[in-house]
């Protein structure tokens, strides 16, 4: 499942769409740290199968509704370029019904804090166009030191977490991420 591309690239292909269903689905599934596979037979279709794990209703309802009670009434500034990766983190909150602002580049972002805002925590994308994320925590913390900001990137590489902890980021995670440990994360800074 390729990210924005489609088998047939041509101007003429018989099936309109972006291409990004898929991915979509691929990347949702495993934030709900399911799978998604698919058997196909030439001439015949593909059949795309989703498979999601299920807790008992009363553990769903009682002590995970529990433990991330705190959501919903925190407010979380995303940091997030890639329209994608936020759907994506935005339907992880939803069912908290979870306040999210969401800036897709470090300038707006800053301009934020610098006018008064004061998001509970900042999950910061690191490569952002523009003032990336690393620069934008730095300025971030030196206006407001006590909003924790986790980064977030996609592209992790070697040094990218003490990069980020040394720029004052307060912890930090690799994409793709379990919803559990984003969870877990985030209330890890709310208490």
């Amino acid at each position: 499942f390729q990210k924005f591309r489609q088998g047939d690239e041509s101007s003429t292909r018989k099936y309109g769409g972006a291409g990004i269903g898929l991915t979509l689905v691929k990347a949702l599934t495993e934030i709900m740290e399911g799978r998604v596979y698919f058997e196909s037979e030439p001439g015949a279709g593909t059949t795309f199968f989703v498979e999601l794990p299920c807790l008992p209703e009363d553990i769903t309802n009682k002590s995970v509704g529990q433990k991330y009670e705190a959501l919903m009434t925190t407010e979380i500034m995303v940091v997030e370029d890639e329209e994608t990766n936020y759907y994506l983190i935005e339907s992880i909150f939803r069912k908290y019904k979870t306040q999210l602002i969401h800036f897709t580049d470090g300038e707006t972002a800053l301009k934020y804090i610098e006018e008064g805002g004061r998001p509970d925590i900042i999950l910061m994308d690191i490569r952002l166009p523009g003032i990336d994320g690393l620069e934008a925590t730095r300025r971030i913390k030196k206006l407001n030191p006590s909003i924790p900001i986790i980064a977030q990137t996609a592209y992790a590489m070697s040094g990218d977490r003490e990069r980020a902890l040394s720029a004052g980021c307060d912890d930090y995670l690799s994409k793709p991420f379990k919803r559990h440990q984003l969870l877990d994360l985030i209330i890890q800074y709310l208490h």
